[in-house]
């Protein structure tokens, strides 16, 4: 399916899912197990699509509150630009962009087939980012957790000031680079 979802924040407190519909494609809402379950309907045959000039778009509304959210589309694109934050996020899209701006979660998943994944200002303990095809964009990403056998320590990245070796830090531990590497020296309870 098509299907654009933007999240934003209640302005009277609840939770509402505001969508378009037809007869060819349609949404079920409900809530199972505490969590808000949103599954689409989709009918067109790929015929339809030919003479279809608009996609149907969803905003998902929610209260301030944390949250752990789980979103798959098809294709589309998933925009959130919120003060919000989440226990958990987790995005898949098979084709479509996906924009974050002011968000804060302690776990944060995206994966694209292909399109683009943009964070702006988006504050995360944990961060795993897989793109298909597409470039991803960091913008204000301001935390790495770097985790050994000692425990986990919280690197504070500084994206404005030293764009490029923030950039290059956060592509080779996307790329993995530094999963598993020894470090040369070590003093126990001082340096690793």
């Amino acid at each position: 399916s098509s299907d654009d979802l933007t999240v934003l924040p209640s302005e009277d407190g609840t939770c509402r899912f505001v969508c378009q519909e037809s007869e060819k494609y349609s949404h079920d809402v409900q809530i199972k197990d505490g969590a808000l379950h949103i599954t689409e309907s989709d009918t067109f045959r790929w015929y339809d699509r030919f003479f279809s000039f608009t996609s149907p778009r969803a905003t998902l509304y929610l209260p301030q509150s944390v949250y752990s959210l789980f979103i798959k589309i098809g294709s589309g694109d998933v925009k959130m630009s919120s003060k919000a934050t989440f226990a958990s996020l987790d995005i898949a899209t098979g084709s479509g962009e996906v924009a974050l701006q002011s968000v804060s979660c302690d776990s944060l998943q995206i994966t694209t087939g292909s399109g683009d994944i943009d964070l702006n200002s988006v504050n995360a303990a944990s961060v795993r980012l897989t793109c298909g095809s597409g470039d991803i964009d960091l913008k204000t990403m301001k935390y790495a957790i770097i985790s050994t056998e000692k425990g986990d320590m919280k690197a504070e990245l500084y994206t404005e000031d030293t764009p490029i070796a923030a950039e290059n830090f956060i592509k080779l531990a996307e790329s993995h680079f530094y999963d598993g590497l020894c470090f040369h020296r070590v003093i126990p309870n001082f340096v690793i």
